[in-house]
C-alpha cells in the first residue's frame, strides 16, 4: 500500500464541535428502551449505551431517573392536545382525545408502565385536565 493509497482510505478529520444529544433524542431513546424491553430495563446505564455515549451523559439532560420518567410521560403524550382542540361538540372531543391517546400508546406501548407509576407526569396532568373541561 503507498502512502497515498493510505491517506485517502484513512476517515478525515472531524471539523467543528462534537454533535450534542436533545432533550428530545435521549427522551426517544429512553421510550424506545421502555416500548422494546419493559420499564425495569431502564436504566441510565443502559440509555447512554442505547445512545452511545458516556454513562454519565445522561445526567446533563436529566437530574435522575424520577425526572426522566416524568419527561418520558410529558413527551410521549404532548401530541394529545391536538386531538382535542379542533372539536366542536363535547362528544367528538372525546372521542377524539380518546384516538389521540390510542395513537400515543400504539407509537409508544411501554407508556402504559409509565403511567401507572408516574401519576403526576406534566403530560398526563394535561390530558387529566383536558378531559375534565370538555365533560364540563
Amino acid at each position: 500500500m503507498t502512502a497515498s493509497s493510505a491517506e485517502s482510505s484513512a476517515k478525515p478529520a472531524r471539523r467543528g464541535p462534537k454533535p450534542m444529544l436533545s432533550r428530545a433524542a435521549v427522551l426517544e431513546a429512553a421510550l424506545e428502551l421502555v416500548d422494546a424491553k419493559g420499564l425495569a430495563a431502564l436504566n441510565l446505564r443502559a440509555l447512554a449505551t442505547r445512545l452511545g455515549v458516556s454513562a454519565m451523559t445522561p445526567y446533563s439532560y436529566f437530574a435522575d431517573k424520577a425526572e426522566l420518567l416524568s419527561a418520558m410521560v410529558g413527551h410521549a403524550l404532548a401530541p394529545l392536545g391536538d386531538e382535542t382542540a379542533v372539536a366542536s361538540e363535547w362528544e367528538e372531543a372525546i372521542t377524539g382525545a380518546m384516538r389521540g391517546l390510542h395513537g400515543a400508546l400504539q407509537r409508544h406501548p411501554g407508556v402504559v408502565e409509565l403511567i401507572m407509576v408516574e401519576s403526576h407526569a406534566p403530560g398526563l396532568d394535561d390530558f387529566r385536565q383536558q378531559l375534565i373541561t370538555i365533560l364540563r
